[in-house]
């Protein structure tokens, strides 16, 4: 692999007097969710910030929908797996076609799919507890 075409901040953090200046605004938003405190700190204009917040929130919700539908195709799957080892015995085939209705998608009751192990079920709420406290800070930001 060539070191140029690899993504790395080693040119930006190497000097002070590199051209590149390093722009915490989404972490100093998400520390203090004061949008006076992010604009003078990080030389923002005033009029961007609302843009490049609701940029950030829909990344950070479209990342989220991909690991619900991950973790659905995973649960998916392994329904399917286990299918196949039950109805061995009968000479049953697997239904894949059949949804029981476990989905994640709504956010008023999450319910963890089966077969979707610990790790990624706990990735899953991490991020999704990351998406809604930074909207809850972006939305109170303009009320």
């Amino acid at each position: 692999m060539n070191e140029h075409v690899i993504p790395s901040m080693d040119d930006i953090l190497a000097n002070n007097e590199s051209p590149f200046k390093l722009n915490a605004y989404l972490l100093d938003f998400y520390i203090h969710g004061q949008a006076e405190a992010v604009i003078h700190a990080n030389g923002i204009r005033r009029g961007d910030i609302w843009y490049l917040l609701q940029d950030f929130s829909r990344t950070l919700l479209m990342i989220k929908t991909s690991l619900q539908e991950l973790l659905e195709k995973a649960s998916k799957q392994e329904e399917a797996r286990q299918d196949e080892v039950d109805s061995a015995s009968f000479g049953i085939g697997p239904d894949l076609d059949s949804d029981d209705g476990d989905s994640i998608g709504n956010d008023d009751g999450l319910s963890r799919p089966p077969g979707v192990d610990d790790t990624d079920w706990k990735v899953y709420e991490v991020f999704s507890d990351l998406v809604t406290e930074f909207d809850d800070k972006y939305k109170k930001m303009w009320a």
